[in-house]
């Protein structure tokens, strides 16, 4: 994802469609991994989303597909997600990641929340003996950090 963001970041008419393209050829040059990803629909099991689409319910909803939207590198979230599979072993796997490369302090605070509550979590996992219990703490602890 590094080098399709250097490449692309502050360019103008950047679109969705555009930054999903140059990932997935990114991707393909990775001889470890099968960059198809694994969790289809989305195509490609990869999903890029700007502005105010970063808040979706489901990227298997055709509307939450990579699209012609265009980013506004100073003011748009960037949501990117994609699934490959570990070519060798088989084994699955999702990355996720929202970026913000503006200056708006509220949006830079609340980034910075989030990182200290999944830290939190991090830092508490082998506290946990279950998913239930995993589910229990992460809900106390999003709800401390708000």
């Amino acid at each position: 994802m590094n080098n399709t963001l250097v490449e692309l970041y502050g360019k103008n008419n950047v679109s969705e469609k555009d930054f999903k393209e140059l990932w997935q050829k990114n991707l393909i040059k990775e001889k470890d991994i099968i960059a198809d990803g694994w969790y289809n629909p989305p195509p490609k099991g990869m999903s890029i989303l700007f502005g105010n689409r970063v808040s979706f319910d489901s990227l298997r909803n055709t509307y939450n597909w990579a699209n012609d939207t265009i980013i506004n590198w100073n003011e748009d979230l960037l949501y990117v997600y994609c699934s490959p599979v570990d070519r060798s072993s088989g084994i699955i796997g999702d990355i996720a990641i929202t970026l913000y490369f503006g200056d708006n302090k509220d949006i830079i605070n609340h980034i910075k929340n989030c990182h200290d509550a999944v830290l939190e979590i991090f830092n508490k996992l082998n506290t946990v003996e279950s998913s239930k219990g995993l589910f229990k703490l992460s809900q106390q602890v999003f709800l401390k950090h708000n």
